[in-house]
């Protein structure tokens, strides 16, 4: 994801901390119960900066953070702060893939999300969804969560699938933003250049500097 990317190329480091099985334990119980809505709405409250970069359905990391508050009284948005080195430790191209064309992306995200189907996204999702209560960051994993209410019955495979299009869509959209606050990205679009040679021209040219 982008955070991993951002922690690796600007040197984040992070400190291990202590957990509270008690108040983890409590937060777990609140979000198996339906309740993370709620949960995501306090995270908002506490520490609105690192809200707005978590999906709420990422109650892992919703979890996290409210833990790291209720039993440090730190936020989360500050440790990342605190986290981040000086000087970068290396120097870096990052290369981000897009189309100027939203439709075009749009198309292409449709046409993955197919080929997923048909190459056996449904058996791998079935599999989490009858082991959910191990597998429970799989579980909140776009392209398994989507397709629960097929196998629970509640919703067809065709609604199912345009669900897991628009949250692969959402994502996309999340990813882009995140990106275009890194100064030190460069764009490549797809439906516009050959991209292929544009990159090959940019990392000859990084390495020879």
């Amino acid at each position: 994801t982008g955070l991993y990317i951002t922690s690796l190329l600007n040197g984040m480091s992070f400190a291990p901390e202590k957990t509270d099985p008690a108040i983890r334990a409590r937060l777990q119980a609140q979000a198996d119960a339906g309740d993370g809505a709620a949960l995501y709405a306090r995270l908002q409250q506490i520490d609105p900066d690192y809200a707005a970069l978590v999906h709420p359905n990422n109650l892992p990391r919703v979890i996290r953070a409210l833990e790291l508050y209720e039993s440090t009284g730190r936020r989360m948005s500050a440790e990342r702060v605190n986290a981040r080195a000086a000087r970068p430790p290396y120097r870096s191209l990052c290369l981000c893939l897009t189309c100027r064309d939203r439709a075009v992306l749009y198309d292409r995200i449709g046409r993955r999300v197919d080929a997923m189907i048909e190459n056996g996204v449904l058996d791998e999702a079935r599999r989490v969804y009858e082991h959910r209560e191990a597998y429970r960051t799989a579980a909140q994993a776009i392209g398994y969560k989507e397709f629960f209410p097929y196998f629970a019955g509640e919703q067809s495979l065709a609604d199912c699938t345009e669900k897991l299009k628009q949250a692969t869509r959402n994502y996309a959209k999340r990813q882009l933003t995140w990106f275009r606050r890194q100064n030190e990205a460069v764009w490549l679009y797809l439906d516009e250049e050959d991209v292929t040679a544009r990159a090959c021209a940019l990392v000859r040219e990084f390495l020879q500097q």
